[in-house]
């Protein structure tokens, strides 16, 4: 009797020594890894799935804003094809570099593939890490009031670990400027808090909710023809004070060549009536295209006829129009690019992250320039944001990816269970299916062997699955064998 009820419920535990240690141990790992992740600080740059969505240096906040206002985002990782599909890309260069060529000659491509496509591209010369702990040691601050002190410690030596690295990033960058056509940005020797605001974006914001320290700038005069090259050209406007100084300076050089002259000097009617005024320069393009050449000034000075071959030299030439959407102090934080040859398109430039990533965005005010931003996108439409590592993104002319029902196993916690249960699948197969050792002897059949018949018997009633009635049977069995 013992012997048929270890057969009937025998098989339903066989497999529990098994199953067991092994749903323990994935249960284990999972909480392990969810605890390290509450605890650790996440700091990836300028992504916004997975566990970068809780990066205090992320995108994942910013692309709420656009999900809030009906854009349909999702996340890149490489310069092809697909991109055309996009009204908005938004990227942010985890590189302390410009974008490359290929980068460069890609995205301009795409902005002059379509109407009304947008490009947000944001300078690095930001540390959420530095930003983090700055805030937790701020006077007053709650967070650093309830630490222990051994937290406290530990607390103070990460924060002069992220400062120091970020100050050692910084002494590289320093009086430098980013030699692109896009990104002229500028890191600042000093990093100076806010004290007045102006430009369109200024509207929204004073500079009393604007808790931001500026670490850099768009240096728009320091765009030059010979970074650009030279197929494009576009004088600058002389009413800019920089130029107007330079101008200045010209007209003087040209009055006292004038006054050493013999020749009393002639003035052109058509060109002091063009001149009124502040004798303002319009900003003119000269385009070269298939051996043509079309060219727009406006009429010059007297002065500049004079010297109209060293004329080149006394002017700075961009090809770009620049329209400074957000000036702290002096300093551009971000500006529109325009060109006559992307139609109706924009490249919107952002100095660094310290108002557009996760951590920043906890402010009122920086909310209400993400607002801003993404109302300059225009009507909600596709949009994407370009993730990138130190390296920069890969140009390729095919959209090779896995498809959208692979890419979910590569998100947390999806990832993890996966892994773990194909380990433990393995395990499994490896139990089951390999026979190891030497070769067992099997003993020979024997018809006359009854005991083979009350196993055939037990494997019936399990199969019945009613316990109760094999056990009532084999009591009967057992009672008229006695009697």
């Amino acid at each position: 009797m013992n012997a048929v009820k270890t057969q009937i419920g025998g098989s339903s535990k066989k497999w529990l020594w098994l199953v067991v240690p092994l749903g323990i141990l994935l249960l284990t790992t999972l909480w392990y890894r969810q605890r390290q992740t509450n605890q650790t600080l996440i700091t990836r740059y300028g992504q916004r799935l997975g566990t970068a969505s809780g990066s205090i240096a992320g995108t994942s906040v910013l692309s709420k804003f656009f999900d809030e206002q009906g854009w349909d985002t999702a996340s890149w990782s490489r310069l092809s094809p697909r991109l055309e599909k996009e009204r908005v890309i938004v990227w942010f260069p985890d590189s302390d570099s410009p974008p490359s060529p290929k980068e460069t000659q890609f995205l301009e491509s795409w902005l002059e593939n379509d109407y009304g496509r947008t490009l947000v591209i944001v300078g690095r010369d930001y540390n959420a890490e530095v930003d983090y702990w700055n805030r937790v040691f701020k006077p007053g601050s709650p967070a650093a009031s309830s630490m222990s002190a051994e937290d406290k410690a530990l607390a103070l030596r990460k924060q002069a670990e992220a400062a120091s690295m970020y100050a050692m990033t910084r002494s590289r960058l320093i009086g430098k400027t980013l030699e692109h056509m896009w990104m002229p940005i500028r890191s600042l020797p000093v990093l100076e808090p806010v004290q007045t605001l102006s430009g369109p974006w200024s509207d929204w914001i004073s500079a009393e909710e604007f808790p931001y320290l500026v670490a850099a700038e768009i240096a728009v005069g320091q765009v030059t023809a010979d970074v650009v090259g030279p197929d494009f050209e576009l004088r600058l406007d002389e009413s800019e004070d920089a130029a107007s100084t330079d101008d200045a300076d010209t007209t003087e050089e040209a009055d006292s060549e004038d006054a050493d002259s013999d020749e009393p000097a002639t003035a052109d009617p058509a060109s002091d009536e063009s001149h009124s005024g502040d004798s303002e320069l319009d900003a003119e393009i000269t385009e070269f295209e298939d051996g043509e050449e079309y060219e727009e000034y406006a009429a010059p000075s007297a002065a500049d006829q004079e010297n109209w071959e060293d004329a080149d030299e006394e002017y700075e030439y961009r090809p770009f129009h620049y329209e400074p959407l957000l000036v702290a102090d002096g300093k551009v934080l971000a500006a529109r690019l325009t060109h006559q040859r992307w139609s109706e398109c924009q490249v919107i430039i952002v100095a660094n992250g310290g108002f557009l990533l996760n951590l920043p965005l906890i402010e009122p005010g920086h909310q209400r320039l993400a607002e801003q931003l993404v109302a300059e996108c225009g009507s909600p439409d596709r949009m994407v944001f370009l993730e990138s590592g130190p390296r920069g993104l890969l140009v390729s002319n095919t959209d090779q990816s896995l498809p959208l029902w692979l890419r979910a196993f590569t998100v947390f916690p999806v990832n993890v269970i996966v892994i773990h249960l194909t380990i433990c699948g393995l395990v499994y197969c490896f139990y089951v299916f390999p026979i190891f050792g030497r070769p067992a002897t099997v003993s020979e059949d024997s018809p006359s062997d009854f005991g083979k018949h009350v196993a055939a018997v037990g494997d019936l009633y399990e199969k019945s699955g009613n316990q109760a009635h094999a056990l009532q049977k084999v009591a009967q069995l057992t009672d008229h064998h006695r009697t």
